[in-house]
């Protein structure tokens, strides 16, 4: 069986022993791997030179991972700071 986890100390395999109502034993072997997040790189222009700069926010995915959505605002041109 594979499962998926957004927490890298959660990422393996694990074993489990289980005993039936006859006293045969079962082995279910679970495989977890590590769900990707996602990264959304964007730019924007303004006019105000107090706007400028690079701004991070912090989501979650639709499996639940985080997202970065990065946003890079530059000064238009014919700008310029007074």
């Amino acid at each position: 069986m594979t499962a998926g986890s957004c927490d890298p100390l959660a990422v393996g395999i694990d074993t489990v022993i289980l005993q039936n109502t006859t006293g045969c034993d079962s082995l279910v072997i679970t495989e977890t791997v590590l769900l990707p997040g996602d990264e959304t790189f964007l730019t924007a222009g303004s006019c105000d030179p107090l706007a400028v700069g690079v701004d991070t926010v912090i989501l979650q995915n639709t499996t639940g991972c985080d997202s970065l959505v990065i946003t890079e605002t530059v000064l238009l041109p014919g700008m310029r700071p007074s």
